[in-house]
């Protein structure tokens, strides 16, 4: 992984005022992206036999996700 790319966690992702501007603008709340996020992790697991198996499902042939966006 490139170091010069930061990953936030969602509670970063959260925390940002940027972010929480355009969520109150969508009138959402941080507790609803936390939900969706519980609710994606529980289907996750329930519909995964093997480990990295729902990576392979999803689509996850590139394992440089900044390679996809044009990021040097």
């Amino acid at each position: 992984m490139n170091p010069a790319i930061v990953e936030l966690t969602v509670e970063e992702m959260l925390a940002d005022p940027i972010v929480q501007l355009v969520m109150k603008s969508d009138k959402i709340v941080a507790d609803d992206i936390r939900q969706i996020l519980r609710e994606a992790r529980q289907r996750r697991g329930a519909h995964s036999s093997s480990p990295g198996e729902s990576e392979l499902h999803q689509g996850a042939a590139n394992p440089d996700p900044a390679a996809s966006h044009g990021f040097p």
